[in-house]
């Protein structure tokens, strides 16, 4: 779980208004108990897909204002998958979507689609489409390869 960071100078504080537990498709939803600290991922994974939502605020404890957001991540696990090095592995998708008004008009900030390796480890796979489209796969030396579009 996550509360905050430093950063400018500054503490960030992370206030959940709203955080579900939901369906892959993000739907059916259960509420999360709602505090300071946002969930990320389930420690123990079940066999089925799952969504986590997230609303909130993000407040500058030096005063510099607040960033209302939505954060999702979608995770389906025993995947297999592939990429440009190895051919055939076991993944956990991860699919997270943030939006936020930091700056500019409330929308999405972030589409990104990762995938973890069973034995290989994260970083797999990344395949990021906003803010910037680009890629980037796991060799088997573990050098990761990076290649923006």
């Amino acid at each position: 779980m996550l509360d905050g960071w430093w950063g400018n100078g500054t503490y960030y504080q992370l206030h959940m208004d709203q955080e579900s537990i939901c369906s892959v498709d993000c739907t059916g939803c259960r509420p999360l108990r709602a505090g300071r600290a946002q969930h990320y991922v389930l420690w123990k994974a079940p066999l089925a897909g799952y969504c986590l939502r997230a609303q909130g605020r993000i407040v500058a404890e030096s005063g510099a204002g607040t960033v209302r957001f939505a954060h999702d991540q979608v995770y389906v696990p025993n995947l297999p998958c592939s990429n440009a090095y190895v051919k055939q592995a076991k993944c956990l998708m991860q699919r997270e979507t943030w939006s936020d008004d930091n700056g500019s008009a409330y929308g999405l900030k972030l589409d990104r689609v990762s995938f973890l390796a069973a034995g290989l480890g994260p970083g797999f796979a990344i395949f990021q489409i906003l803010p910037t489209v680009w890629r980037a796969e796991l060799r088997p030396d573990g050098v990761p390869s990076h290649d923006a579009k």
